[in-house]
Order: structure tokens, then C-alpha cells, then sequence
């Protein structure tokens, strides 16, 4: 557990809210959903998405245009909701304490749900069982912090394992925080891979515990790319106690897939799980094919040139100074300043065994500044080939032995973090 305390705090302001107004409710891992409770909140998320991510969308509101919303069938008025996009606005409501509609005080709480989602999954549900790992994850937690500051780093989750069953990416996007190469293939649900695979969650869960259930089944992959993945997550859900998290670029590629595979991640335990959106044609698609309801669960990632998000000056990222000068304007960065050889950022979060089913490798990470040395934003302590799981577990235990000590030890080197 993380010394922050940031899960008891976050909770603390979310009960807060659910005492003070008797309208409001959880959200998150509640069945069946209230669908009439859910319709603002969904709403009121998609009117935010398409003001982050669509220029013209966000002129039509800020010019009063707000029949604009009938077009992405967003049931919300905006002037409800002028304190979620008006930061002026917002700014004179907190300084006059302007109590905000019910449809604002639910979507506030839907937010901190997350948070305290988040951080629950950072501070109790992603802590390894074994004593030395444990350790080794907390002193990264705290480097991290000290790194990137408290804001970021404490957004960092630790998650201590990912497996990729895909080697490499088809969805070759120019901004990708971790340099994915070109796909080469895929680990199929053979009887064959499904035996070996079963006995490699099985090390985890025993290395783990309850915190293998936080790991997630991709990384410089894309999880969408495997055919079989909804057969590999099913396994992870049975073995470790919930369904691994999904972030993905591919959503749109087929839409009746990403349709099955949402209900039945959710519904194995994922709560949150994440869409890129890497243009305004692949956000209207997403808009025209799922309601607001259905992606309620569902961050959507504006990755687009034109949205107010920027992206990591890590990986592929690095080498398209143009597109990221353009990115940083568009997203109202005036500070931001393409560093190719200096420190630069990270989309990582993962500190611990990284393997790949494909090629059969592990590798013991955690995340860093993106450097010439290290340019996807994680350090590699060790690398190597396994040949099937008896020598996998060995590999990992020898280097937790090595790399993940409790304690220094007499002749340790020692410096300050730069």
C-alpha cells in the first residue's frame, strides 16, 4: 500500500457528496444500471467529448448555436451545463457559490467515482502479495512522483504485470508513446497457448495475489489486433478474478466486435476502459454507432490533431516535431517545447514483468522520462527469452531476488534522483 492515502481521501469526498445530497448515487460496479439515473451523466460526457475534440462543434456552443447537440443525439442542454465548459463561468459560480443543476452534481460524482477508482486500484488493488515486489513498487511510485510532481504521478497506477499477445501494431500511429513497430503476428488461442497460457496467470496469481487481477493484456500491441483475445480474457477473468482493462486504438475497425467485447468485459469486472480517438471521422463514428449510455464506461481519448489534449513527447512522438508543435497549439500548450535529446514524458504506468507471448520475452520495467537511452519512457532492467512457463517463473523470481531488494545491502551504490 502507498503511503499517500490518496484512496481514503478521494473516498472520503465521494461519501461526502453521497451524504450531503440524498439525489445522487454510485455508478461503478452497481447491477442493474439505473438507466434513468445514468441518462445526464452520459449525456453530459458526450457533449464534453465532441466541445475536447471538435473545433466546430465547440464554436457552435460558445456562439450560443446549442441546437448543434441534436446532431450527436446529446439530450442535454448546454446552458445546464455551462459550468462543465464555460471556465469563466465556472470560476464565478465557485467564487459566488452558485449551486450547480442536479445533472452537474451527478456527472461531478460520476468523476470522482473514478478517481476513487483509480486510486483504489493504485493503492490496495494492484499491490503484490510477495514482500520484495511490493517494496520495489512503492519505490517507484515514490521516484515517479518526484520525477513528474504529485499531479501526474499520482495518476501513475503501478499496475504490476502486462502480457502482449501480439507482437507489434497495425494501428501505426504517428504519436505512439512506445515506438510500436509494425505487427508481425499474433498468439493464438491454440490448445496448445491456451495450456501455457492458463499456467503463466496461474505464477502470477501466485507471486500476486488479489493485485494480478489489476495486470492488463497488451502494451506497445493493441489488444483489438489478436482475433482471440476475448478467449485469452475470459482465462485472465476466471483465473485472476476480473477482466483486464481494455485501451485501444481500433475500436471502429469492426464495431459489432468492439459492441461484444465491451458488454462482456464489463460485465467480468472491467469498469473503466478507454478508446482512442485519433480523428474527428473515427469519433463520429463511435457517436453515430453507440449511444451516450453505452459509452458511459468508456473513455474516450482525444488524440486527434485538433483537440485540446496533448499527447507524450515519448516514442514515435518524438520523431514528428511538426505534427506535436501543432498538437501543442491546439491544445493551448504556448510552453511546450519538442525535446529530442533532453528529458521528454511517458504514457507508461506499468512497473513490473512485461512479457510478450509471441516472441516469448519478459522484461522487468518501470516508467521514466523518455530519453536518446530510453525513448518509450520506461527503463528495461533486464531482458531475456523464455522457452515455456517452469523457466518464465524461475527467470522472475531470480529477478526479484536481484533487482527488488528490501533493503540496501553493505557497498550499495547510492545518488540523488536528478
Amino acid at each position: 500500500m502507498f503511503k499517500s492515502k490518496l484512496y481514503e481521501k478521494s473516498k472520503n469526498v465521494l461519501d461526502k457528496l453521497l451524504f450531503e445530497q440524498e439525489q445522487l448515487k454510485r455508478v461503478i460496479g452497481v447491477f442493474p444500471i439505473d438507466m434513468d439515473y445514468i441518462k445526464d451523466i452520459a449525456h453530459i460526457k458526450r457533449l464534453l467529448e465532441r466541445y475536447n475534440a471538435d473545433p466546430e462543434f465547440k464554436k457552435a456552443i460558445i456562439n450560443g448555436d446549442f441546437d448543434i447537440v441534436k446532431k450527436y443525439n446529446i439530450e442535454i442542454n448546454p446552458e445546464e451545463v455551462r459550468f462543465k465548459w464555460d471556465n469563466d463561468y465556472a470560476l464565478k459560480c465557485i467564487k459566488d457559490n452558485i449551486k450547480q443543476p442536479l445533472s452537474v452534481l451527478k456527472y461531478q460524482t460520476w468523476i470522482q467515482e473514478k478517481i476513487v477508482h483509480r486510486n483504489q486500484i493504485r493503492e490496495h488493488g494492484a499491490v503484490p502479495k510477495n514482500k520484495k515486489f511490493k517494496i520495489w513498487r512503492e519505490r517507484q511510485n515514490n521516484r515517479i512522483i518526484h520525477l513528474f510532481g504529485v499531479t501526474k504521478g499520482t495518476r501513475i497506477v503501478h499496475p504490476p504485470f502486462d502480457i502482449e499477445l501480439s507482437k507489434g501494431c497495425s494501428g501505426s500511429c504517428w504519436f505512439c508513446g512506445f515506438g510500436a513497430m509494425e505487427k508481425e503476428g499474433d498468439y493464438l488461442y491454440t490448445e496448445e497457448n491456451k495450456k501455457e497460457f492458463r499456467e503463466v496467470l496461474k505464477i502470477f496469481e501466485e507471486m500476486l495475489g488479489n493485485g494480478a487481477s489489476a495486470g492488463f493484456l497488451y502494451s506497445a500491441s493493441d489488444p483489438l489486433d489478436n482475433k482471440d483475445y476475448d478467449k485469452f480474457m475470459m482465462d485472465y477473468a476466471y483465473l485472476l478474478g476480473a477482466a483486464s482493462q481494455i485501451t485501444t486504438a481500433l475500436s471502429t475497425r469492426d464495431i459489432e466486435r468492439t459492441r461484444k467485447l465491451l458488454w462482456l468485459n464489463h460485465r467480468l469486472g472491467s469498469d473503466i476502459d478507454r478508446f482512442s480517438v485519433t480523428s474527428i471521422g473515427m469519433l463520429n463514428k463511435l457517436h453515430s454507432n453507440f449511444t451516450p449510455e453505452e459509452l458511459l464506461f468508456i473513455e474516450l481519448i482525444p488524440q486527434n490533431i485538433e483537440s485540446h489534449s496533448m499527447m507524450a513527447n515519448a516514442g514515435r512522438a518524438v520523431e514528428h516535431e511538426k505534427q506535436m508543435t501543432k498538437k501543442a497549439k491546439s491544445s493551448g500548450n504556448g510552453a511546450y517545447k519538442h525535446e529530442i535529446e533532453g528529458n521528454g514524458d511517458t504514457i507508461a504506468c506499468m512497473s513490473g514483468f512485461q512479457l510478450n507471448m509471441f516472441d516469448r520475452t519478459v522484461e522487468l520495467i518501470t516508467p521514466s522520462e523518455s530519453n536518446i537511452r530510453w525513448p518509450n519512457g520506461y527503463w528495461v532492467f533486464n531482458h531475456t527469452k523464455f522457452k515455456d512457463a517452469k523457466e518464465l517463473r524461475e527467470i522472475m523470481y531470480n529477478w526479484i531476488d536481484k533487482y527488488m531488494l528490501e533493503e540496501l545491502v553493505n557497498d550499495s551504490p547510492i545518488a540523488f534522483l536528478k
